[in-house]
């Protein structure tokens, strides 16, 4: 196959893939070489290009499809694993991943792409399909949620983190409470605060509640990392201090 069909059927490749498909030859190293300067295919990052010929010239390619061709392990996570399952409250133009293999963010077409390590070895994911058929890896729902309360920052923020979790529209109560075994007292009671918030719509028992609270100790605790803490943000029953005023939080998470 020439190079001219390949990228006319690729969308995005290695240059492993194309020598594999073309020919393994300094003559198509060459032949790749001299379209990258032509403008015919674009360098998303070393080893790794995207067409811009055919039916491919001038769109702005898949994240997707490229995040899965550079990081063959990667699963997205953060705002990204949330955009999988509910939307974005705020429109960026980056793709976050857990990774055991990538450490440098990089940028194609004006999106960045963001690796961060695994954080735990029993992190739970799933397979969502996309529009096109396609299927990429992310984290699960509850898995998610916990990370986001771990580390908004990674997230766009506590607003974005806790708009996002406002229109998940379920979660698995079990699975939400075996990632939260091990977690800081903190997380806990920062996820427990949530339950109660979602606790009609997601009809979280009463019991699961109580057992968050007997778990969070004798505080006082913080809803973000940095301890930033409003006037007057103090929930008793959590023990809880928050960055913003307590209506402006239960508003983010009521939608």
């Amino acid at each position: 196959m020439s190079l001219k069909d390949y990228m006319e059927k690729v969308a995005v490749f290695s240059t492993r893939e194309y020598l594999v498909a073309c020919g393994n030859s300094q003559t198509n190293r060459n032949l790749l070489s001299r379209a990258v300067k032509k403008g015919k295919v674009l360098k998303i990052k070393r080893g790794l290009y995207a067409s811009n010929a055919g039916m491919y010239q001038g769109v702005t390619h898949n994240k997707y499809s490229i995040v899965k061709a550079a990081v063959p392990d990667a699963v997205l996570c953060y705002d990204s694993a949330f955009e999988l399952f509910v939307g974005q409250h705020n429109i960026v133009q980056r793709t976050v991943f857990f990774s055991a293999t990538e450490t440098k963010s990089f940028r194609f077409q004006g999106h960045e792409y963001l690796p961060f390590p695994i954080p735990v070895k029993r992190m739970k994911t799933r397979s969502y399909r996309q529009s096109d058929g396609s299927v990429v890896k992310g984290t699960t729902p509850e898995q998610t949620i916990v990370d986001s309360l771990v580390h908004p920052n990674r997230c766009l923020g506590i607003e974005n983190v806790l708009r996002s979790i406002s229109v998940v529209g379920s979660i698995n109560t079990q699975e939400l409470l075996g990632i939260l075994r091990g977690s800081s007292t903190a997380v806990t009671a920062r996820a427990g605060w949530i339950l109660v918030q979602k606790q009609g719509q997601w009809q979280i028992p009463d019991t699961v509640i109580a057992s968050l609270q007997r778990n969070i100790g004798s505080g006082p605790l913080y809803f973000t990392p940095d301890h930033a803490q409003a006037k007057g943000s103090y929930d008793k029953s959590w023990k809880l201090y928050f960055p913003e005023p307590i209506a402006t939080m239960k508003a983010w998470i009521n939608g």
